[in-house]
C-alpha cells in the first residue's frame, strides 16, 4: 500500500513470507538471512496474517512454533 499510497511505514513492524515463517520455525535458512539482510531495522513486531496460512494451509501447523521461537529469541536473527 506503501507504494501506491505512500502512506507512512512502521518499518519495526515486519511482514513475513510463507518462506520466512518456515526458516524462523526451523532455526534459520537463506529466506530469513535475506530478510535479515535487506531489512532496513531490526524488526520489533510481525504480521503474522492468517490469509497467508489460508492461501498455504502448512502455514497453520508453523504459526505456533514461529510464535514461541520469537518469545524465546526475543528476536529474529539469522
Amino acid at each position: 500500500l506503501h507504494n501506491i499510497a505512500h502512506c507512512p511505514v512502521q518499518e519495526e513492524a515486519g511482514m513475513l513470507s510463507p518462506w520466512v515463517l518456515r526458516d524462523i520455525a526451523d532455526g534459520g535458512g537463506e529466506a530469513l538471512e535475506l530478510f535479515v539482510q535487506r531489512s532496513p531495522v531490526a524488526i520489533a513486531a510481525a504480521n503474522l496474517c492468517s490469509s497467508e496460512a489460508a492461501r498455504e494451509s502448512i502455514l497453520v501447523p508453523v504459526f505456533d512454533k514461529v510464535i514461541d521461537r520469537l518469545l524465546e529469541t526475543n528476536s529474529v536473527s539469522a
